[in-house]
């Protein structure tokens, strides 16, 4: 049997679970408490969380760094200790790095002896699907705890200046891999380093493990290491404090205690929530006569993984979009009312050679190969947690919140940053709109024209369409579903060339069909036309060719167009302002596309974090990827 086709956990006749990667056991059976004893007293003890007052007390953000998530025992605890702290930070991030992530099964019958975790277990489990290599960042307390789980052998993210991709700074670590003999790997004194370099001058370090060569390479690094009672069976456990700069140490950073966001869509609404629910107060900016105005005024679209197949890195991060969009709808939305996980086909449409992607493959538990369909004429994937949402409920949820104050009608002609660091907003006689520390620019195309003024100022070239970022307008139809009562289509969400969302229930009207839409880069109006609704049907005969769509031709239909902002290679922009220099605490979320309901508010949430210096829910590779005034083609992904 492959280590693919090997479950990661075997549970013996006692209870014990042990690994079949590493032919050790998960934990230690303490007379004392078993696992969740080693856990508290070994783990959080050991960083001085379960102190008093806790090493975290009134901290705005904690971060603790786990080498090895395993069965989530410490994670659960530690989750547990955060919940029960008065003193506790205003959010708690728990970083793991896991070779061979478990079931939710295993999760779940991990804690059964302790009716305490059932319920965070739960939760966790709720979470814990499609856990493929890569980076995973899972939000719970309505995103006040945050787990990354970065799915690889730690010692293949090993590089002179910390581990690849990882982009955080931690104030606890838990030593916690399988024993030095048979995951040695993880104990190497190029792992540790690599981990020192995500540390700062606080840091502290626990483990049950108390070798030698553990204890000099810590203090090597600049730790002070000590050697303290331990919990049955073991005699000893490790604590260390760091004592000394980490050498690529990351910078923290102190929240501004104002922002300013331009755009009131769903990038902009996500934006600014993240930084209310961080305390920070919010001014929003929006030209329209209200909220999801533009591109998010689409009546209805479909949260999705976008071309897995054919590009498995923009599929690990449309996925990362998907479970994020997912966390975000269940927590501020009604489901089947607003939004649903109703899963969504992805038609699987060959390229110009004929050829199809490939198929998932047995140990993908995100898609499935569907069959027996009626008269589909192409293989389709189902995506079962994908679905469909309504922008415009999104959005106006997202700004419900106290410290966001939106203002509507206002042009926004030209930036201006003061001797003082103020990002000024200024109108079209040159007044000022509103100022702020933290300038975000998240108004879709109509970020544009103030890109070309920021790299005209900057000495960049600065052509009407920066660095090619452009306008494209696209118009969706909606017809009675009685329509399509003879037509042969599914009952299914499905997305390929154009998308198909049945069954969609609006206030008042009866059940109605949405499909479309196109890409249009010369009409740049909001009107609806016929022309395009046309093309709608032809691209929803091309999705579905067996469809007989002849009597849905003459059916009743009404239409909503709205404008995208795009970029040269479809990827978004989502970041700092390059030129940081003269223009700081300038950030941008721009060119969505036709994936801004997939990626935006995963985009909105990586941004924030970035900008406080949290560990980001993108690796360094995507956050470098989708840099805005990349270089056309310099992303990466595609």
């Amino acid at each position: 049997m492959s280590r693919a086709d090997r479950p990661p956990v075997r549970w013996d006749e006692s209870g014990t679970p042990h690994s079949t990667e590493f032919n050790d056991i998960y934990r230690s059976q303490s007379p004392a408490g078993g696992g969740l004893a080693q856990a508290r007293e070994v783990f959080l003890r050991g960083c001085g969380l379960l102190d008093s007052p806790p090493a975290w007390a009134n901290a705005r953000v904690w971060t603790l760094l786990e080498t090895g998530f395993g069965l989530g025992l410490n994670a659960l605890a530690t989750w547990q200790a955060w919940r029960q702290d008065p003193q506790r930070p205003d959010r708690l991030h728990v970083v793991s790095i896991e070779s061979s992530p478990v079931t939710a099964t295993d999760l779940l019958r991990s804690v059964q002896d302790w009716p305490d975790l059932h319920d965070l277990a739960q939760t966790l489990a709720r979470a814990w699907w499609g856990m493929g290599e890569g980076q995973h960042r899972l939000s719970f307390e309505g995103g006040r705890v945050c787990f990354t789980l970065v799915i690889a052998p730690i010692e293949t993210l090993v590089t002179p200046r910390g581990l690849a991709g990882l982009d955080c700074v931690a104030d606890s670590v838990f030593l916690d891999g399988f024993s030095p003999k048979l995951n040695p790997g993880m104990w190497s004194p190029e792992t540790l380093r690599a981990l020192g370099a995500h540390t700062r001058v606080g840091t502290r370090v626990s483990s049950w493990c108390v070798a030698a060569e553990l204890r000099q390479t810590l203090t090597d690094l600049g730790f002070e290491v000590s050697r303290e009672p331990g919990l049955a069976p073991k005699r000893h456990r490790l604590q260390a404090v760091r004592t000394a700069p980490a050498v690529h140490a990351r910078a923290t950073r102190t929240p501004a205690p104002s922002v300013w966001v331009l755009g009131a869509g769903l990038a902009g609404a996500a934006l600014a929530r993240e930084w209310a629910d961080r305390g920070i107060a919010v001014k929003v900016l929006d030209s329209g006569s209200g909220a999801a105005q533009g591109a998010s005024g689409l009546p209805i679209g479909l949260f999705a993984p976008h071309g897995a197949r054919q590009r498995p890195e923009l599929g690990a991060l449309t996925l990362a979009g998907l479970r994020h969009m997912h966390a975000l709808a269940e927590r501020l939305l009604q489901r089947g009312v607003d939004w649903s996980a109703s899963g969504v086909l992805e038609q699987l449409m060959p390229d110009r050679r004929g050829k199809l992607p490939p198929l998932p493959s047995p140990e993908d538990d995100t898609a499935e190969v569907q069959s027996g369909l009626p008269r589909h004429a192409h293989p389709s994937l189902l995506h079962a947690r994908a679905g469909w949402i309504k922008p415009q409920a999104l959005v106006h949820a997202l700004l419900d919140h106290p410290l966001i104050e939106c203002s509507y009608g206002v042009e926004v002609s030209s930036l201006k940053r003061t001797p003082s660091g103020q990002w000024q907003a200024l109108g079209p006689q040159g007044q000022v709109v509103t100022q702020a520390p933290v300038a975000c620019l998240a108004a879709g195309a109509g970020s544009i024209p103030l890109l070309s003024q920021l790299s005209a100022l900057s000495e960049r070239p600065a052509p009407a369409q920066p660095l090619g970022l452009h306008a494209v307008r696209g118009q969706v139809s909606l017809m009675p579903q009685s329509a399509f009562a003879q037509a042969g289509l599914p009952d299914q969400c499905t997305n390929g060339h154009g998308s198909w969302i049945p069954h969609v229930v609006f206030q008042g009207l009866a059940p109605q069909a949405v499909f479309g839409s196109g890409f249009d880069h010369q009409r740049l109006d909001q009107s609806v036309h016929e022309s395009d609704h046309r093309d709608n049907l032809r691209r929803l005969s091309e999705l579905f060719p067996a469809a007989d769509l002849g009597q849905v031709e003459s059916a009743p239909w009404v239409g909503w167009s709205g404008v995208r902002c795009t970029s040269p290679d479809r990827l978004p922009w989502c970041g700092p302002w390059p030129d940081t220099a003269n223009a700081p605490d300038l950030w941008v979320l721009t060119a969505l596309g036709a994936r801004g309901l997939t990626l935006g508010a995963l985009l909105a949430h990586a941004l924030v974090c970035e900008a406080l210096g949290e560990p980001s829910a993108l690796n360094l590779r995507w956050q470098q990827a989708l840099r805005p005034g990349r270089a056309r083609g310099a992303s990466g992904l595609v």
